[in-house]
């Protein structure tokens, strides 16, 4: 009785065993035809997206994907990126090459975090005998083939920190590119009036524009007259350090909307559209092409849930490092480093640099 009843039982496990084998087996394949779905269903939908992005930005299939492909095979390893933006506050009336906003945006890779680091506008070049916001028309004077040499090695020799890439973006670019986003989302810090504001018809006229505290959404043109302000009756608001901390707000608001907003990149019209006006608008060097864009792939998930550390140099109060001084050739205010020590601004930028870093 106990062999027959071993014997059952070892038909039993048998039949059990070839059920388990049927049923993995069934499974196996009801996997791999579900993998190959969705595989099926990424290759169209990734033709799909494409050529939806090749028609926006005018650039063929084939080129498109070429350059993903090479930028994929070879991502960017250093710790750091760094990019200069120079702002053009260009007018019909005041077509200027002054650079009246320079911003340095150093990127932790490694983090995520990232360092948006102000350079005031009047700070004084003694070797070049002009201030810094004027160096990017002496760049294009001096060595039209690379306008943007000069300004870069100066920034780089101020910090002490390589520039990767350096833009150049007019305020038009700054609300064109808003507008092709839908528009942007920016605290207002405090309310204000602003009864001299240029009007950009070239009549040399003025107009009054106000902002209300609190959480806006802006389109281009108010994003625009946001943080170009500063003559407003409000002293905490109608001033150079008032408007640089504008602008950097309306730039988060621009990382926000390409980053963490998935719709941005997920719309491959409008994916197109900001590549192609990235490519035919905005000076760059060297060009962010789609290669080195793709190259960036390691890393740029990090910095949609990355730190932001806000700084500026100081130059009032006890912990200023520049000394505000009068240069009576150009006759104009500028600002110097306390006691002409460049290493105390260098010094300033590594510490800030080392917020990042964790």
């Amino acid at each position: 009785m106990e062999t027959k009843k071993t014997i059952a039982e070892i038909g039993e496990s048998k039949k059990r065993h070839s059920f388990l084998m049927r049923l993995g087996k069934t499974v196996s394949l009801a996997a791999i035809s579900l993998l190959g779905m969705i595989v099926l269903i990424v290759i169209v939908l990734g033709g799909w997206y494409l050529k939806s992005f090749s028609q926006a930005s005018g650039m063929p299939v084939k080129k498109i994907a070429s350059q993903i492909k090479e930028g994929l095979a070879h991502p960017y390893r250093q710790r750091y990126l760094t990019f200069l933006i120079l702002g053009l506050d260009k007018r019909p009336d005041n077509p200027t090459l002054l650079t009246d906003t320079i911003l340095m945006v150093t990127i932790n890779t490694k983090t995520g975090n990232y360092l948006l680091f102000s350079l005031p506008r009047d700070l004084w070049i003694e070797d070049l005998r002009t201030k810094i916001n004027a160096l990017y028309y002496y760049g294009q004077e001096r060595n039209p083939p690379k306008p943007l040499q000069l300004i870069r090695r100066q920034v780089e020799n101020i910090t002490g920190q390589k520039i990767d890439n350096t833009i150049v973006l007019t305020m038009e670019n700054v609300r064109d590119l808003i507008d092709i986003l839908g528009g942007v989302d920016v605290y207002v810090e405090r309310s204000f009036t602003d009864h001299q504001f240029p009007r950009d018809d070239g009549s040399y006229q003025v107009k009054t524009i106000s902002f209300k505290k609190g959480r806006r959404h802006f389109n281009g043109q108010q994003a625009l007259e946001f943080l170009r302000s500063r003559k407003s009756q409000n002293p905490l608001e109608g001033n150079d350090e008032a408007r640089q901390a504008r602008q950097q707000k309306v730039i988060l608001a621009l990382k926000t909307k390409l980053l963490k907003n998935s719709r941005t990149f997920l719309n491959p019209h409008k994916a197109g559209k900001l590549y192609a006006f990235a490519e035919n608008k905005i000076l760059m060097s060297p060009r962010v092409d789609l290669r080195m864009a793709a190259s960036w792939w390691p890393w740029v998930w990090r910095l949609s849930h990355g730190r932001e550390i806000g700084a500026e140099i100081p130059w009032r109060g006890k912990g200023a490092l520049l000394q505000q001084g009068y240069d009576r050739y150009y006759g104009s205010w500028i600002l110097k480093p306390q006691n002409g020590d460049w290493r105390l601004l260098r010094n300033f930028f590594q510490e800030k640099i080392k917020q990042i870093n964790g």
